[in-house]
């Protein structure tokens, strides 16, 4: 081609049966000609410049610069021509007219114009749901920090023992189903004390299905390995344990005698614990227990067997020794007739003379003496609050003056005038041992009494 103007032959259409201009179409025409359209041609050969009437104007997004005539009618969209395409013929678009005016133009020109809005469009989906997933994970991960709801049974169990091996009694209470009437020994106290006898160490919590609700857990209670299975449930949208504590019986032990858990005053027969270790003691300045009061609950599973029994501790015994020998002492330093201590004498001596009263002797005999030295205080199985010292053979020697009449020869007449005779007399029988002391350990001073 040597001349300045494109030859007709050269331009390859994407728009087969196009208007000629003469009102004949080209339907058998091969695919890829179109007509010849001076003006388009014009402007296909330079598509940047607008043409020099500037009555027309370029469509953007029009690749072949097509002109159109604008009207002053509104325009409206018309359905495409509904000629189907032939077997072999590829579809494509097909002008149709605007009605009013000879405006048309090539129906799908306009894509470069809609592209833009669609991929806004599409931006705009991705942004909404990528902005409800945020949110949805948003309020997924602010519920589970603010109310720490284990996902799983494994969760809860794994906090739970965390908890107990801290030491943070509310927040193991967090964990429970069911919370005891009284939660008096499930304090930071009461965890403290545990942890300091067997603390809780090695946690294992092997992970379970969302749905699982048996969590079999691993750990050490002190020098113990304990393997224990915990039950939980979903409640309110997180897990609880329904097996998270135990309760003892104390009924076997006497219900008058004071009582402390780790250091907490028990008020009842039956008290709820947390796994751990416990020690219990008698709340009182004299009594002890006798056994082992030391018990641990590992888990769930663990009924613990406490055998003790109340007595006098070292310090109760050296008390009550004390306090008998004291009200033993008084007891002989009295020359009545009736001293204490189980010492009350008769009127008369075996010999029927008169005990003068106020000149009464007592002194402990060698075997009385050495069982008071070695007196053994044993609590009252019924109420251990009240203690009994048996003396066994605690005997008294006892002297005392006696007056008798003595009659001489004379007559009745002058005897009746004789002075009675006083003279010592040896006192045996009656109120010549001492009694079994009882002694009331409920008072901080001991209460002696005699039986």
């Amino acid at each position: 081609m040597t001349s300045g103007k494109p030859d007709e032959s050269d331009v390859e259409s994407v728009l087969p049966g196009v208007d000629s201009g003469n009102g004949s179409t080209d339907p058998t025409g091969s695919a890829g000609r179109v007509p010849r359209y001076p003006q388009q041609l014009e402007y296909q050969r330079s598509p940047s410049s607008p043409a020099p009437d500037q009555s027309q104007q370029l469509w953007e997004g029009n690749p072949w610069g097509a002109r159109f005539t604008p009207t002053t009618e509104q325009t409206s969209r018309t359905e495409p021509s509904q000629t189907p395409p032939t077997r072999n013929e590829a579809p494509h678009a097909q002008p149709y007219q605007q009605p009013g005016g000879n405006r048309s133009f090539v129906p799908g020109s306009g894509t470069r114009l809609l592209t833009p809005l669609v991929f806004a469009g599409l931006a705009l989906i991705v942004l909404l749901a990528a902005g409800v997933v945020g949110v949805v994970s948003w309020r997924n991960n602010n519920q589970h920090q603010t109310t720490g709801a284990p996902v799983t049974a494994a969760d809860a169990v794994t906090g739970y023992l965390q908890a107990l091996a801290a030491g943070d009694a509310s927040k193991a209470l967090g964990y429970l189903a069911d919370r005891p009437a009284s939660t008096s020994l499930m304090s930071d106290e009461v965890l403290a004390a545990s942890a300091k006898s067997a603390p809780i160490t090695g946690i294992s919590v092997p992970a379970v299905k969302p749905e699982a609700q048996i969590v079999r857990a691993s750990y050490r209670l002190g020098d113990r390995s304990v393997h224990s299975t915990f039950i939980a449930h979903r409640v309110n949208g997180r897990y609880l344990i329904e097996n998270g504590f135990l309760t003892i019986d104390l009924s076997t032990l006497p219900s008058t005698l004071p009582l402390a858990v780790n250091g907490v005053r028990v008020t009842s027969n039956a008290v709820a614990v947390l796994p751990g270790s416990y020690t219990l003691t008698a709340r009182s300045r004299y009594l002890g227990l006798a056994g082992d009061p030391v018990f641990t609950i590992t888990g769930p599973q663990d009924v613990p067997t406490i055998a003790v029994r109340p007595e006098l501790t070292t310090g109760g015994q050296h008390a009550v020794r004390a306090a008998v020998s004291a009200a033993v002492a008084d007891c002989l330093d009295s020359t009545r007739i009736d001293a204490g201590c189980g010492l009350r004498l008769g009127d008369r001596a075996p010999d029927g003379s008169k005990i003068v009263d106020g000149t009464v002797r007592r002194r402990l005999s060698h075997g009385a003496k050495a069982k008071l030295d070695d007196l053994e205080a044993t609590p009252d199985p019924a109420d251990p609050r009240r203690a009994t010292a048996p003396l066994g053979s605690g005997a008294v020697l006892t002297t005392a003056r006696c007056q008798a009449k003595v009659r001489p020869g004379g007559s009745k007449k002058d005897s009746k005038k004789q002075k009675p005779v006083t003279r010592s007399c040896v006192i045996s029988g009656t109120g010549t041992a001492l009694a079994t002391p009882l002694i009331d350990l409920s008072a901080s001073d001991l209460r002696l009494s005699w039986q």
